[in-house]
């Protein structure tokens, strides 16, 4: 493992050339427009819709102020930031369902160099990458955390250690899809624990996940994690999902 800070180059050459090669006996499509050539064409990521600087600095949902949302009055989050590359929209909701769905790990590659755009535009000082863990049945039935795909690639440009051992998810919870913010907590509420607190005493981490909703999965973790000895917690998602009309005004 190279020195924190250090990109690990050996990783990310023999990751990136096995897709190339990959690529060139079987040449893929856009998973977007179907261009010939390409994984996800330039064209249509530049399609992609971020989410933009007025934002609430806490949970990073738009705000056309940019003053922290009233949710965050209420119920301030433990995690220190959350911040998103995009809008979970066409075309990037187009990529985060194929690497969900079609375990496309070259499309993985692609997905962590928006996160890791996301990341020099914050700043962000960390020590060490963990991804949001599937729940066992889950992990069993799909056979892969779709969300490693890219935070394991990202971990290496950033020259982090990454340990997707660390947290762990420890029970089924429903689907989170129709419940509200509050709902979604108490869904995901214990559902989570740390197998080795000391790889997190005083680490300033980085939680990864594809979509970020209500941020109550990403509250939680953290504070399983600040609770297990971590310094602190900055989450970055690929996806910011659109709950509300008040989400969707103009930047």
């Amino acid at each position: 493992m190279p020195e924190p800070g250090v990109i690990d180059r050996a990783a990310l050459t023999v990751n990136h050339w096995f897709w190339q090669a990959v690529d060139w006996v079987y040449p893929p499509v856009c998973i977007s427009c179907g261009k010939p050539g390409e994984r996800w064409c330039l064209s249509c990521r530049a399609q992609v819709e971020r989410v933009g600087v007025k934002i609430c600095p806490k949970c990073g949902k738009r705000n056309i102020k940019g003053m922290l949302c009233q949710e965050c009055k209420n119920r301030n989050p433990v995690y220190t930031a959350l911040r998103s590359y995009g809008l979970y929209k066409d075309p990037l909701r187009q990529a985060i369902l194929h690497a969900k769905y079609h375990r496309d790990l070259g499309l993985g590659e692609i997905l962590a160099y928006l996160l890791r755009q996301l990341l020099e535009e914050q700043g962000w000082q960390l020590d060490l990458v963990i991804p949001v863990p599937l729940s066992p049945a889950k992990l069993r039935e799909r056979g892969y955390n779709q969300v490693e795909l890219f935070a394991r690639p990202l971990a290496w440009t950033l020259g982090l250690p990454y340990h997707d051992q660390i947290l762990q998810r420890t029970r089924e919870d429903t689907s989170q899809v129709k419940l509200t913010a509050e709902a979604r907590r108490m869904n995901v509420m214990k559902a989570f624990e740390v197998s080795d607190p000391r790889v997190l005493r005083g680490k300033r981490v980085l939680l990864v996940d594809d979509v970020a909703t209500t941020g109550s999965t990403a509250e939680v973790c953290a504070g399983v994690m600040l609770n297990g000895g971590a310094d602190s917690i900055f989450v970055a998602t690929l996806a910011r999902s659109l709950l509300r009309k008040s989400d969707q005004e103009v930047i």
